[in-house]
C-alpha cells in the first residue's frame, strides 16, 4: 500500500462526504466492478435457474443469500485501482479461491443479516482478519461512523427495489395498447415463466446497484483509516521534506540578505505613504458618511411604499378557510389500461400472491429484527449503577485501562506534585517529558474520578471526542489544548514555549481542582 499513489486525496471527510467519495469512486470504475460482480453472481443465477426451474422462488432464494461473497471480487479490484496497484490474473484459480473461500462460513451463517457489511468487508477481504481479532478491529473502525454505515446498507436495500419496480413499468410501458396481445392472461397461463422473468429483473438491479453499494461502504472505512493512520499528515510531512532545500550556506546567506533588503524597502515605503493614507483616510469618512445617509432615506422610502396598499391587503379572518382553486376543476384521472392490468395481476394472480407473502415476511422480520437491536441498544446502554451497588462499580472499576497508546497512566508512576515535576522538565528542557506528565495526569483523573470511559486502544482525538460528549466546557477546553499541544510535540516535533507548558499545568490545576 503505497500512500504517495493513492487517487483521491486523503482529507478528513464528514462521514456523509465520504459516502459521497465512494460514489465518485464507483462512477470512475463502474464498469471493472460491475464485470466483476456480473459475471459470477449471474453464471451462479443462472445455474441455480436450470437446476430449480419448477421453484424459482428457491432459485432466487439461494441467489440473495450467496450476496456478500458476489461483493468481494469488486472490492479487490477497487482496493487495487485506489492505491494504483497492478491487478494480478484475475482468472487465476488460487486467487480466486483465496478471495472466496476466507470466513466464508461466518460471512454466510451468522454475519449474513449484518447491516454493516460494506463497511466491516475490508476488514475481511483485504486485512484478512476473522474470529475476536476481527470484532475488536471491526470495534474500533465503527466508532463515530456506524451508523452511516448502517444507513448506506438500508438505502441501497430501497435503490434495489425501486430499480427492479423500475424495470417492470417500463416493460409494461413499452407493450402497445392497440396489440391484441393479453399480457394479462399470458402470465395466468405461464405463471413459470414470470417468475423467471422477474428473478432475472431483480438479479439485474442488484448487478447494477452492487458497485455503489460497495465503493460507498470502502470509502467510509478509508475515511476511518484516515482518521486512525494520519495519513493526510504523513503525505504532507513527506512533501514538506520533498520541498525543503538543501543545507547550503550560500543559498541561506542569499534568503538572509533577500529578507533584509524585502524588510527595508516596506520599512520606507510605509514612511513615505503614511502622510498620505491619513488624507485619504479623511476623505473617505466623509464619503462614507454622505453614502450611508443617502442610504438611510432611500430605505425609508422603500419601507412606506412596500407597508402600503396594493403591496400590503389586510383581510380579517375569524374561522377555517379550505384552500381551492375555482379556475380549474379537477377530474379524477383514468388509470392507463396496463396499469389496470397490472392491478388485476395482483388481485387475481397466485403467483403475485405468493410474492406478496414473500415481502410480507420479509417486511415482518426486518421490523423484527429493527425493534431487536433498538432494544439491544437501550439494554446495552443502560445504567445499571443503581441496582448493582458496590459489586457493578467494583467491576467497571476492573475494566478501567491503565495504558493508553502506549502511555502508562496508573497513579504509581506520576508524581505527587504534577506541577512541580512539570516545573523541573522545563527547565531542563525537556518540553516532551512535561506534556507527557501533563497528557498522562489528565488521563487519570478523567478515569479515576469522573469515571469516564475509554479504551486502552483510543487514540488522542477519541479520547477528545470522548471529553466533549461526557464533561464539562471548562475540562473539554483544556484537555482539547492540551491533545493539539502534545500531537504537535509527540508527532511533528514542535515544542512549545516554556510559558506555554507552565500555563497548561496551571490550568491543569485550576481546572481539577488540585
Amino acid at each position: 500500500m503505497n500512500l504517495s499513489e493513492l487517487q483521491i486525496k486523503p482529507a478528513l471527510r464528514g462521514k456523509w462526504e465520504a459516502i459521497d467519495v465512494g460514489i465518485l469512486m464507483a462512477k470512475r470504475w463502474f464498469w471493472p466492478m460491475l464485470v466483476a460482480w456480473a459475471v459470477p453472481a449471474m453464471t451462479v443465477f443462472l445455474i441455480l435457474s436450470a437446476i430449480f426451474h419448477e421453484s424459482p422462488w428457491i432459485a432466487m432464494l439461494v441467489f440473495w443469500w450467496l450476496k456478500p461473497l458476489f461483493d468481494r471480487l469488486p472490492l479487490y479490484l477497487l482496493s487495487r485501482y485506489l492505491f494504483n496497484e497492478p491487478v494480478p490474473q484475475l482468472f487465476n484459480a488460487r486467487v480466486l479461491i483465496d478471495i472466496y473461500r476466507f470466513d466464508i462460513f461466518s460471512a454466510l451463517t451468522w454475519r449474513r443479516f449484518e447491516f454493516r457489511r460494506s463497511f466491516n468487508l475490508p476488514i475481511t477481504v483485504l486485512e484478512k482478519q476473522k474470529g475476536e481479532a476481527r470484532a475488536k478491529r471491526a470495534a474500533l473502525m465503527q466508532f463515530g461512523c456506524g451508523n452511516a454505515a448502517t444507513w448506506v446498507t438500508t438505502v441501497f436495500i430501497h435503490f434495489e427495489i425501486l430499480l427492479c419496480l423500475g424495470f417492470i413499468s417500463l416493460v409494461a410501458l413499452f407493450i402497445p395498447s392497440n396489440t391484441d396481445w393479453n399480457f394479462l392472461n399470458t402470465i395466468m397461463e405461464h405463471p413459470l415463466i414470470f417468475e423467471h422473468l422477474y428473478n432475472l429483473i431483480y438479479a439485474s438491479s442488484v448487478c447494477i446497484i452492487a458497485p455503489l453499494y460497495i465503493a460507498s461502504g470502502f470509502s467510509l472505512y478509508i475515511n476511518r483509516r484516515v482518521e486512525l493512520e494520519a495519513w493526510d499528515l504523513e503525505l504532507l510531512f513527506r512533501d514538506s521534506m520533498l520541498k525543503r532545500p538543501k543545507n547550503n550556506p550560500k543559498f541561506a546567506s542569499t534568503n538572509n540578505i533577500a529578507s533584509h533588503l524585502a524588510l527595508i524597502c516596506c520599512l520606507t515605503f510605509s514612511l513615505i505613504s503614511s502622510d498620505n493614507l491619513n488624507a485619504a483616510q479623511n476623505d473617505l469618512n466623509l464619503t462614507f458618511d454622505q453614502t450611508s445617509r443617502a442610504a438611510e432615506q432611500s430605505k425609508e422610502q422603500m419601507l412606506e411604499i412596500i407597508e402600503s396598499p396594493p403591496f400590503v391587503i389586510e383581510k380579517e379572518v375569524t374561522q377555517w378557510e379550505w384552500k381551492s382553486n375555482n379556475d380549474t376543476q379537477e377530474s379524477d384521472p383514468e388509470l392507463p389500461e396496463w396499469l389496470e392490468n397490472i392491478e388485476h395481476l395482483f388481485e387475481l394472480s397466485d403467483v403475485m400472491k405468493n410474492i406478496s407473502v414473500f415481502f410480507e415476511v420479509i417486511i415482518w422480520g426486518s421490523i423484527a429484527l429493527l425493534l431487536f437491536f433498538i432494544a439491544k441498544h437501550i439494554l446495552h446502554n443502560l445504567d445499571l449503577s443503581a441496582t448493582t451497588g458496590g459489586q457493578k462499580k467494583g467491576a467497571i472499576s476492573q475494566q478501567k485501562p491503565s495504558v493508553i497508546m502506549g502511555l502508562n497512566i496508573e497513579t504509581e508512576s506520576l508524581p505527587d506534585d504534577i506541577a512541580d515535576a512539570v516545573e523541573k522538565a522545563v527547565a531542563q528542557g525537556n518540553h516532551r517529558h512535561a506534556l507527557s506528565l501533563l497528557y498522562r495526569f489528565s488521563l487519570n483523573l478523567l478515569i479515576n474520578r469522573y469515571d469516564l470511559h475509554l479504551e486502552d486502544w483510543f487514540t488522542e482525538q477519541e479520547c477528545a471526542n470522548a471529553v466533549k460528549h461526557s464533561l464539562e466546557e471548562d475540562i473539554n477546553r483544556f484537555f482539547s489544548a492540551l491533545t493539539r499541544t502534545w500531537q504537535l510535540q509527540a508527532y511533528a516535533h514542535l515544542s512549545p514555549t516554556d510559558d506555554a507548558v507552565l500555563a497548561l499545568s496551571g490550568d491543569l490545576k485550576k481546572v481539577f481542582n488540585l
